[in-house]
């Protein structure tokens, strides 16, 4: 087993429960973790043999499409369609929200393991 990191993954999208969040929308950042066996990779330099992260770059960008009201949602989303759709024993992902509207707080993450 390996893991394929793919970090600071940056989209503007429109999740929050405030309705002005909706509209105006505020910067998003996501850090993933993949556990999976690339261990055929190592002797085809096969793109089949590995985690092809340009898939795992269009499963993203279509969840922060969908807006959720919390990150949390989010995050358990973007883990869902990812596990559907990748051959990954587990999923480490960390969602930033960046600027979110509450008065001095730069950001605000969550994580899990899925």
């Amino acid at each position: 087993m390996g893991f394929v990191h793919l970090n600071n993954i940056i989209f503007h999208a429109t999740h929050g429960v405030n309705p002005e969040e909706a509209i105006i929308g505020t910067y998003f950042s996501i850090d993933l973790k993949i556990e999976t066996d690339f261990s055929a990779s190592y002797s085809t330099d096969d793109l089949n043999d590995t985690t092809n992260y340009q898939l795992v770059y269009e499963l993203l960008e279509t969840e922060m499409k969908k807006p959720s009201k919390l990150i949390e949602h989010l995050m358990a989303r973007i883990a869902n369609s990812l596990k559907k759709n990748i051959d990954c024993k587990a999923i480490n992902i960390k969602v930033t929200k960046h600027y979110p509207p509450v008065k001095g707080l730069n950001s605000v993450s969550v994580s899990d393991v899925f």
